[in-house]
């Protein structure tokens, strides 16, 4: 989409008003955005930290972004706000470690196979995260297809309890024939 631009502006804004009150740093972000598309000015790059694919690698949501060549932090403290879930949804904050320069990984002590991953996702948060033109990292949210076999899965340990004989379709005075009965 090389003829639209969005500004993230999570690092300047007023939780409870959509209107931002800082408006020189929005106004620079949106003209950078014209400078560099409609003017060709290469020189400026006006361009966020976008997720560009996520993937679960072990007990981790690693997560690879375009234009970002290094991450920096607000007043350099830890990657806060990242939060993963299992299978059942219930989010966690997560420890993030920087792979490969650009890539994320976000993992959770409290969920040893994680199925979705958020940052930012509660409205009251404030944008920490920047690339190296200090450019906010915008809210985003992956979760991973869960099969069949991944609830299964997360029940534990199972035990078979009734093995059924298929019928005909006729019925033995409402009796089923039990194969196994445990």
């Amino acid at each position: 989409e090389p003829q639209v631009g969005m500004a993230v502006i999570n690092d300047w804004g007023d939780f409870k008003d959509i209107h931002p009150h800082h408006k020189e740093p929005v106004g620079k972000r949106l003209a950078n955005l014209a400078l560099n598309r409609t003017y060709g000015r290469a020189d400026i790059h006006p361009d966020f930290p976008r997720p560009s694919k996520a993937a679960v690698e072990g007990n981790a949501f690693v997560v690879s972004f375009d234009h970002v060549k290094a991450w920096k932090t607000k007043d350099n403290k830890p990657f806060t706000n990242f939060e993963v879930a299992g299978l059942d949804g219930i989010f966690h904050p997560a420890d993030v470690a920087v792979r490969n320069g650009t890539e994320l990984a976000i993992s959770s002590a409290e969920v040893a196979k994680p199925f979705h991953v958020r940052y930012l996702w509660h409205h009251t948060k404030e944008g920490e995260v920047f690339n190296e033109e200090m450019l906010p990292l915008g809210a985003f949210r992956f979760s991973q297809d869960i099969t069949e076999k991944d609830v299964l899965d997360s029940l534990g340990e199972q035990r078979l309890v009734y093995v059924v004989e298929p019928t005909d379709g006729k019925t033995n005075n409402n009796q089923v024939n039990y194969l196994t009965d445990n």
